[in-house]
């Protein structure tokens, strides 16, 4: 394996690293990081280009053989790493310093960071700082001196390039903490692409930073640099209106995008979030006319998909006649299990909601049920503004036995400790019978059995894998059904290890799998 170091000078890492690999199969070459002022140029892409021409010409006239992987370190250094990266292909290792985080705004040094084949920082304040630009990623920490961590990063790196390429694309920045379940899928998904073993590369953010990145993919492909697929996360509101106007507004840049994979033989798979569009119950909130453009771009949305022959992948299969979109380029992707452990209850009977309330979310029945079965307690996880705006209307259905919180998904861990049993009993409508709720999978995810409302797709699904109940949305039913499994714990115990049997064919690496067959089966077609 042969290194290619991107330093201001002959570092005491390059010494370590050459000394390191002395006596196996590798070579280290050294190269000065490129310095260019950002204020000499006004476009971002100019300045991309002038730094991979002057790193180029810098590499030819040292006359340096071809590199494996490039690694860098701190800003200067991953510039010039991701603009040689993106020019030839090769695998980037980028280890930032303290220094970066002060960088992170600007946008060629966030691309660099986001691109990285494999990224690491110095320290772990660093680290924490990166995270917040650099989401899906599992962020290490590696002291420069640790050459054995260091070439584990650069081995890793030169796997990933040799396993093959994507393309991650979401028409809007990713949330290194999101505050809904849509926010994180894209987030789990990223993560998931890279867990299978590819180099990710990412078309998101605001318009701008869409644009850069989809500049770097036509140099790779000018390149040709072989290109697997591109998987996109959509929004819940059209792409033109993902990100706010004051960022931008490009209504025409993902059809760009996904036409020119087309044209170059890329396959291109969307998952489709939703489809509130279609119901116009649910759009009553919104002013007419912003209404009707909205419906507007949503039909534009689905006519470029369509016209660049993409894949669409639907939360469920009955969601597919909603969409006007030919089924047979339809796969079904739910969400997936993120495996965590959590403690299995000796004592008592504890069960937990976690989700919103009013509207489309209605849980009276579940809180009449709670009244009725003394020998339980209940805590409910809601968004503190939904409560806020509904939570008067159930306050006489609470008791002292239903314990109310706030808490964001990092704080959810000791929640799922105490639970015996996790709940989806909803009432039931139109949109439920084709929704398949993250929740449900982050129970599943926790080893939790489910209790969950018939009449929905979410109560069909715990009936197939087995791993709870479902019942109708009748205080009386779920009562009698939450006092069964009281008095009888081995059926609650039976449950409780099935759901932890099934989690493992659930996961979101079990999903990027899906994605993978389903767009090589396309590309086949």
């Amino acid at each position: 394996m042969r290194i290619l170091e991107i330093a201001e000078s002959l570092s005491h890492a390059a010494q370590s690293l050459r000394c390191a690999t002395g006596s196996c199969d590798c070579a280290v070459d050294v190269l000065d990081a490129v310095h260019v002022e950002q204020r000499l140029f006004s476009s971002a892409q100019v300045r991309r280009r002038n730094i991979a021409a002057a790193a180029t010409r810098a590499v030819r006239s040292r006359q340096m053989e071809r590199p494996d992987v490039i690694l860098s370190w701190d800003v200067d250094g991953a510039l010039t790493g991701h603009a040689l990266a993106v020019a030839s292909g090769v695998a980037h290792v980028a280890i930032v310093g303290p220094k970066v985080a002060s960088h992170c705004s600007d946008p060629l040094v966030r691309r660099a960071l986001q691109d990285a084949t494999e990224l690491a920082a110095h320290d772990v304040e660093t680290a924490d700082q990166i995270r917040r630009c650099v989401t899906g990623i599992d962020l290490e920490v590696v002291n420069p001196e640790q050459t054995e961590r260091v070439m584990e990063l650069c081995s890793r790196a030169l796997r990933r390039v040799q396993h093959g390429r994507v393309v991650f694309h979401s028409p809007y920045p990713l949330d290194s903490e999101p505050a809904s379940a849509s926010r994180e899928r894209p987030n789990q998904m990223l993560r998931a692409l890279r867990n299978i073993g590819y180099e990710v590369l990412r078309i998101t953010g605001n318009p701008p930073d869409r644009s850069l990145a989809f500049a770097d993919l036509r140099d790779r492909v000018r390149g040709r640099q072989q290109i697997a697929f591109v998987y996109s996360e959509n929004s819940t509101q059209p792409n033109a209106l993902a990100t706010s106007v004051r960022t931008g507004i490009a209504v025409f840049l993902e059809g760009r995008i996904f036409a020119y994979c087309r044209r170059h033989g890329v396959p291109v798979g969307q998952f489709y979030r939703d489809v509130y569009w279609r119901f116009p119950e649910k759009q009553r909130s919104v002013p007419p006319l912003r209404r009707t453009l909205m419906q507007l771009l949503y039909r534009v949305d689905l006519a470029v998909l369509d016209r660049c022959g993409a894949h669409v992948f639907v939360p469920s299969l009955p969601m597919v006649p909603i969409i006007p979109f030919d089924p047979q380029r339809c796969t079904a992707l739910p969400p997936g299990a993120a495996l965590r452990d959590a403690a299995t209850p000796h004592q008592g009977f504890h069960a937990l909601y976690v989700g919103g309330v009013g509207p489309g979310h209605e849980i009276d029945e579940l809180l009449r049920a709670v009244a009725q079965v003394e020998a339980m307690t209940l805590t409910l996880v809601v968004p503190q503004q939904a409560w806020e705006r509904h939570g008067e209307q159930l306050r006489p259905l609470l008791n002292d036995r239903v314990n109310v919180v706030h808490a964001t998904a990092s704080q959810l861990g000791p929640h799922y400790d105490r639970a015996s049993l996790c709940l989806l009993t909803v009432q039931p409508n139109e949109y439920r019978r084709f929704a398949v709720p993250m929740k449900l999978y982050e129970y599943l995810g926790y080893g939790k059995p489910v209790l969950a409302s018939s009449q929905t797709l979410a109560g069909e699904i715990v009936e197939d894998l087995g791993v709870g109940c479902s019942v109708p949305y009748s205080s009386e039913v779920i009562a009698a059904t939450l006092t069964r499994l009281i008095e009888h714990p081995e059926e609650l115990a039976g449950l409780t290890q099935h759901a932890r049997t099934v989690r493992e064919d659930q996961t979101w690496v079990s999903r990027a799998r899906t994605v993978a067959a389903s767009l090589a089966s396309s590309v086949s077609t």
